[in-house]
């Protein structure tokens, strides 16, 4: 592994035109997925100055339903955009502060865009959750075969979840597992047989949800800065 990661050092330097006095961007960093359950690596690429980021976690999804939460969940509409464009700003905000997310200017303009194309045609799909008739978050993912990891796993039709909000009020209420039934039952009527997601390992709502509700680590994105100089040692 040490061998490696010094060639791998070697092999950005070069690519990247990194230096010792080089101005580097905020955005660009070395990221390198590996497998979870191989914890032999993780001492190595600590060594050669890596940390955890982001975790990529799958569950199977079984014929029975998912328990409910005591929240109405539906289809988002397309009069709900300007609310969910501002809980995704938030959402994208909070992951900016732990690391996972770059800043981005014009954000809101970008994450209306995107949503509103999520609203209006698949592979996509957006669900809200209201508790007395008030929206307190929502969940947006894609279908299998639209979503781009699915690839990453040989589990059959597999769907993704982007995005998951539920507002600080609301939580402790079962909302974020009401959204997260109804995007397995929406997944299971499409045919899915498994879902993906990725999460920040440094969010402390993140990691306990997605285990509580069975999901289990996949892969593991470690990330460092481009080197400054050719040796990584």
């Amino acid at each position: 592994m040490a061998g490696l990661l010094g060639r791998l050092g070697a092999d950005i330097y070069a690519s990247t035109g990194a230096g010792p006095d080089a101005e580097l961007n905020a955005d660009r960093s070395v990221v390198l997925t590996w497998p979870s359950l191989d914890t032999a690596c993780a001492a190595p690429l600590v060594r050669h100055g890596f940390a955890p980021l982001t975790s990529l976690v799958i569950k199977q999804l079984e014929q029975r339903p998912d328990p409910q939460g005591g929240t109405t969940v539906r289809p988002a509409l397309p009069s709900d955009l300007e609310r969910l464009t501002e809980q995704a700003e938030r959402l994208h905000l909070f992951e900016n502060q732990l690391g996972v997310l770059p800043w981005r200017p014009a954000l809101r303009a970008l994450l209306a865009e995107e949503l509103a194309g999520a609203l209006a045609s698949e592979p996509s799909f957006v669900l809200t959750s209201l508790i007395d008739g008030i929206p307190v978050g929502f969940l947006h993912g894609q279908f299998p075969h639209g979503a781009w990891i699915e690839q990453q796993v040989t589990a059959g039709p597999t769907g993704y979840l982007s995005r998951l909000f539920v507002e600080p009020k609301a939580r402790r209420k079962l909302v974020g597992q009401a959204l997260i039934a109804a995007a397995h039952e929406t997944l299971r009527a499409r045919g899915a047989q498994a879902v993906l997601l990725h999460h920040s390992l440094h969010n402390p709502l993140a990691a306990p949800l997605w285990a509580r509700v069975g999901y289990r680590p996949v892969m593991t994105a470690w990330t460092r800065k481009p080197p400054k100089t050719r040796d990584w040692g």
